[in-house]
């Protein structure tokens, strides 16, 4: 049997030199990134340790904890995510073939804290309106566009106008799209008008921006009998509403270089300062002037209006951390104790803790894909394998006003039976909180905060309104139906004190 490094009588020297990470605003490294610069026969039989002690040397995990570093692969050796608040460490690796051990110091520089002290105004990041970007109606079909009688989440309040039409960009014409999304709202019924509305709450007095990304449309289709151009024209509005007022009109002027000159079909952003008013707000969007006719250039106006890409409403907040904080739990999910499946178990969720269209859960034991459970048992997989999931769990805020929400999350890529398995890469899943928004990443988002296998931790308030009311907290995959989806863990909904 070999000695410890830490054994009296074992060989040591000190030839593995001092290394640096996360100084140069990247916060990963592997094993193979220290030994690097360590002499050429480092590490040649695989001897290595994170630590100074046999302490250390038997439990690695609890090392790496303690100085806030993660694992998030096997690569080059093993990689290693630097997490915040993290701190220098030292390691022991065998040098050669004649059990000579040598150890090395590692200067660590942490990633920031995501979430400082700043008082000065800022957008929330939740969502206020449902659907926001119009992602949830599946237009990518042979088509590039659906036909639909009530946009998902929004009311139809245009009495008898004819469906609407949700775009994807693969019907091409439209351009400059926000990342991650990549369908449209056309205000045109095809031929007529369209009137859209859902209720929110801002918060009374509270400031909101309005920020909306519209592209005037000239659209050339061949319908198998000709081609034509359809254009809206001088006299159409878009109107968005807040209470009846109207916040922002946008007409075809808006894209037009003053000589007559329009910028068709390129996304233009608009933004405007909005004021809640006591109880309920109502947020409209509305499009007035779509005549079909044929102008005296043959484009045909009345079926093509303005293309909508996303409706983005925030409150304007500040930080306030040096007040307030997560107060009383009010609902904890962390999907341990419901099954002893060594890989994977189907369980039902609503049997075991009350959730609802939870019947088929799929849940992954710790370490399944290479993915760590942050509580340490078991983590959700948004997809059952097939079909994307919609469940939901009530809960009730005694005091009413705000509430955090926290949550981990990662995205999936593994190995199975020689098959190999990860989450859509178009994906995206949501939490809502009574049908409303207040969180969503997609697939792209996620895997670019290095997500993949390595749960992320999210945290988002949002309003509770009166005391004492029950609310119903809502997890929604909206990828297409598949076998593998997101990871989610450590549910937790906290009181939010101020």
């Amino acid at each position: 049997m070999g000695k410890s490094p830490t054994d009296k009588s074992t060989l040591k020297n000190g030839a593995a030199k001092k290394d640096f990470v996360g100084d140069d605003g990247d916060f990963t490294f592997s094993i193979n990134d220290l030994l690097a610069n360590d002499p050429g026969g480092a590490n040649k039989n695989g001897n290595f340790f994170f630590g100074d002690t046999a302490a250390d040397q038997a439990n690695q995990a609890a090392y790496l904890t303690a100085h806030h570093i993660v694992k998030i692969s096997d690569a080059d050796g093993g990689t290693y995510q630097i997490g915040v608040g993290a701190t220098d460490f030292n390691y022991f690796v065998q040098i050669g073939n004649n059990g000579t051990w040598s150890t090395a110091e590692v200067d660590v520089t942490a990633p920031p804290a995501p979430h400082g002290c700043d008082h000065t105004p800022h957008l929330s990041g939740n969502e206020l309106l449902n659907n926001w970007n119009f992602e949830q109606d599946n237009a990518n079909n042979a088509s590039g566009f659906v036909s639909v009688d009530h946009v998902a989440g929004w009311t139809n309040e245009a009495g008898g106008s004819s469906p609407m039409e949700v775009q994807h960009q693969s019907l091409g014409f439209v351009a400059g799209f926000a990342a991650g999304e990549k369908q449209w709202l056309d205000t045109s019924a095809s031929p007529g008008n369209i009137h859209i509305g859902q209720d929110i709450d801002i918060g009374t007095g509270v400031h909101a921006q309005l920020s909306v990304r519209v592209a005037a449309e000239n659209i050339v289709y061949n319908n198998g009998y000709s081609i034509n151009t359809y254009q809206p024209d001088a006299d159409d509005h878009l109107l968005f509403k807040l209470n009846g007022d109207v916040v922002k009109d946008i007409k075809l002027a808006d894209f037009s270089d003053g000589q007559g000159h329009v910028d068709w079909n390129h996304f233009k952003d608009f933004t405007v300062d909005v004021t809640g008013k006591a109880g309920t707000d109502h947020f409209e969007i509305q499009s007035t002037g779509m005549d079909q006719y044929t102008d005296g250039n043959g484009v045909i106006h009345g079926y093509a209006g303005f293309a909508v890409d996303h409706v983005s409403l925030q409150q304007w907040t500040t930080d306030g951390c040096a007040t307030a904080h997560a107060g009383a739990e009010l609902f904890v999910e962390n999907f341990d104790g419901y099954t002893d499946a060594p890989q994977f178990g189907v369980v039902d969720l609503g049997a075991k803790s009350g959730w609802t269209n939870a019947g088929h859960s799929e849940l992954a034991a710790n370490g399944y894909g290479n993915i760590v459970s942050t509580s340490g048992g078991f983590w959700f997989d948004t997809q059952n394998s097939p079909g994307a999931v919609d469940v939901s769990h009530t809960f009730t805020d005694p005091t009413g006003g705000k509430a955090h929400l926290s949550f981990d999350v990662a995205t999936e890529s593994l190995d199975y039976q020689g098959q190999h398995y990860a989450t859509d890469p178009n994906g995206a899943f949501q939490f809502k909180v009574d049908g409303h928004v207040v969180a969503q990443y997609t697939t792209a988002q996620l895997n670019g905060l290095g997500g993949e296998n390595h749960m992320l931790h999210f945290d988002v308030q949002f309003d509770t309104g009166a005391a004492g009311s029950q609310h119903t907290l809502e997890l929604v995959d909206l990828s297409a139906p598949g076998l593998t989806g997101f990871a989610v863990d450590s549910i937790r909904v906290n009181d939010w004190i101020v």
